[in-house]
Order: structure tokens, then sequence, then C-alpha cells
């Protein structure tokens, strides 16, 4: 593991610059001087098939042959 690039004293987390509290005064330096802003996350977008029933079941669409039922034998 690499030396935080900011305190120099503490191993960073895999593939990060710097450790777990450092990088938590970063982040906070870079929004107070303006570089970042926090924005309101969006909400997943609802469409219309969420949450709707088929209107056919599998069994349906699967057929008995393919169940080993008393159907068609290929």
């Amino acid at each position: 593991m690499r030396q935080c690039e900011f305190c120099h004293g503490r191993e960073t987390v895999s593939g990060e610059k710097y450790c777990k509290h450092c990088r938590k005064v970063v982040l906070k330096m870079l929004e107070d001087e303006g570089y970042l802003e926090k924005k309101p996350r969006k909400a997943p977008a609802h469409t219309e098939e969420r949450g709707r029933k088929p209107l056919t079941s599998w069994e349906t669409l699967g057929g008995t042959a393919e169940m080993n039922g008393s159907g068609d034998r290929w």
C-alpha cells in the first residue's frame, strides 16, 4: 500500500491518493473553495413496466413438453 499524499503518515485505501481521514478533509476543502457542489440525488425513473404482472404465465409459454408432462414428445 502507498502512503497518504496529504499527511504522509497513514496508508491509503487501495486505489486512492489519501487515507480515509485526509480524503474527508480534502473533499471539504474543495467544497469550501467552490470546486465541488452537492447535488440532490435524482430519484430513479418510474417506468410503466415496473410492478406490472405479466399477461401470460411462463408455464403457458413453455408448454408441457418442456416440463416432462403429457405433451408432445420430440
